[in-house]
C-alpha cells in the first residue's frame, strides 16, 4: 500500500500488484460459480447425485459472507 500526503490529509493507495491480485481473486471466484452451475447442470442431466455441487455452492456461500464480513469490519471497525 503506498501512501500520498498532502497538507494534513493522508491518501492510502493500493500498488499495481495488489490491485491486480484483488481482480485475479474475484475473477476466480466468478469463475469457479460458473463451473459449479455447469457441473450441477450435468448432474442434473445426466439423472446423478446433486451433492457435490450443493455442498460446493455452499461452501462457496460461505466464503463469500467470509468476505463480506471482513469488508464490512473493515470498513467499520469497532470502537473501543
Amino acid at each position: 500500500m503506498e501512501t500520498r500526503r498532502t497538507g494534513g490529509m493522508t491518501e492510502f493507495l493500493p500498488t499495481p500488484s495488489e490491485k491486480r491480485d484483488s481482480l485475479v481473486r474475484d475473477h476466480v471466484f466468478q469463475l469457479l460459480l460458473n463451473l459449479n452451475e455447469r457441473i450441477h447442470g450435468l448432474e442434473k442431466a445426466s439423472n446423478s447425485d446433486p451433492s457435490a455441487s450443493r455442498d460446493f455452492a455452499k461452501l462457496m456461500a460461505q466464503i463469500r459472507n467470509e468476505e463480506e464480513n471482513l469488508r464490512a469490519n473493515f470498513n467499520n471497525p469497532a470502537k473501543d
